[in-house]
């Protein structure tokens, strides 16, 4: 019923249209905490997987981060970055992302 809905839509072209409406357009990564691990999931995760996991994850982290920054909680901001990093080999090790993926 969707494509019938949307003009100039072919097999080919479906799957960028469908993307687009259920997760928004492709958007660059935001300068800041958590831009690089935003590239790579981008580039080895699913869409799915990126808006479901990756994106929630890393708001969280720029809350938290910015919080312990903000009181002026040096020791607690490294260790919240060292705990995301962490956080997210386990996530690439248990395979969220790439093609046996649970999310794709």
């Amino acid at each position: 019923m969707l494509k019938a809905a949307i003009p100039n839509v072919t097999p080919a072209n479906w799957t960028l249209v469908r993307d687009c409406i259920f997760y928004g357009p492709p958007a660059p990564p935001t300068p800041g905490v958590g831009s690089f691990f935003n590239s790579v999931a981008t580039r080895f995760c699913s869409q799915k997987t990126v808006h479901l996991v990756v994106l929630p994850a890393i708001a969280d982290l720029r809350i938290e981060y910015s919080r312990a920054v903000s009181e002026d909680r040096f020791a607690k901001a490294i260790w919240i970055r060292l705990h995301a990093t962490w956080s997210f080999v386990k996530m690439f090790a248990r395979g969220f992302c790439g093609k046996n993926s649970h999310f794709s």
